[in-house]
């Protein structure tokens, strides 16, 4: 019987962009729902990030990533990812997950890397009860975001800590 485990609150999404070829910016998204459904052989991972939710240490930063050349908020509330269907084990040991990123209103296939945490091997019939993170790094002119291209990488890496309830 397939069963739902929500993120808890400590759960949270983080990203980093280079600036320049040689700065780093980070920020966050304060606005994440989402779980896993764990069927007899396999998982799958399903988030929602509110797009209106993203943070940076620089408030000016912050609205421009909201704004119509980036995430275009407004039009796009939310960034949605829905794994395709993995073994149990990825939980316990890691590994690569696909799945489609749905951001600005465009669907790609992306290849995350999940990285559980220690507990899960304490945990091996039921890993999912342990926290994990699902690392990725995306193309954002696949996802109609060329603004800035010489200024901002193309590159972005984007990581969910997932904690389940």
């Amino acid at each position: 019987m397939p069963a739902e485990v929500a993120f808890g609150s400590g759960s949270s999404v983080k990203f980093r962009v280079t600036i320049f070829g040689v700065f780093k910016k980070h920020g966050s998204f304060s606005a994440l729902k989402g779980g896993l459904r764990i069927d007899k052989n396999t998982a799958r991972v399903s988030a929602r990030i509110g797009s209106a939710s993203a943070t940076m240490k620089s408030a000016s930063d912050a609205a421009l990533l909201k704004s119509t050349p980036y995430f275009d908020a407004e039009h796009y509330p939310e960034i949605v990812f829905v794994s395709e269907p993995f073994k149990h084990a990825v939980l316990r040991r890691g590994g690569e997950i696909r799945g489609k990123l749905t951001l600005r209103g465009v669907t790609q296939i992306q290849v995350f890397e999940l990285t559980p945490k220690p507990c899960a091997k304490a945990f091996a019939k039921t890993p999912w009860r342990c926290a994990f993170d699902v690392t990725g790094r995306l193309k954002r002119a696949e996802f109609g975001m060329k603004a800035r291209r010489g200024i901002v990488s193309d590159e972005v890496e984007l990581t969910l800590a997932i904690a389940p309830q």
